[in-house]
């Protein structure tokens, strides 16, 4: 069975599209993927992440910090879009993973949707258990 497949490429990335897991019908995500979202001919690049992936990448406590989160009432899962810039020199040709709107993932053991947000951005709605 197929894990991915070559989405779209260019000069700047490669998209691949990911299948989702037969057990949970949900494209596997970690913290920090780059994400692409197709928009006709060019794909908006975005990451992944959540408190507690924070929390590890900067040697805090991730526990402290998720409970200090939902007790703010803060997001503790968000997708981020990612700046741009021309420039006048080549860069590494980066690997996104293709997302729609409406799809299905698992981040971080939780089951999530991809949804619409203002200003071209995403969100993710946690899917009931």
């Amino acid at each position: 069975m197929k894990i991915k497949t070559l989405a779209a490429s260019c000069p700047a990335y490669d998209v691949y599209q990911y299948w989702p897991s037969s057990e949970v019908n949900a494209v596997d995500l970690k913290a920090n993927d780059k994400l692409g979202l197709c928009c006709g001919d060019f794909y908006r690049e975005y990451t992944i992440s959540s408190v507690v992936s924070y929390a590890l990448e900067t040697n805090r406590d991730p526990i402290a910090m998720y409970n200090n989160c939902v007790e703010k009432g803060h997001e503790c899962y968000w997708i981020n879009a990612d700046g741009c810039a021309l420039t006048s020199h080549t860069s590494e040709k980066r690997t996104l993973k293709n997302v729609e709107i409406g799809m299905r993932i698992r981040f971080e053991g939780k089951l999530f949707t991809i949804e619409s947000a203002a200003n071209n951005n995403l969100k993710l709605v946690q899917i009931a258990a």
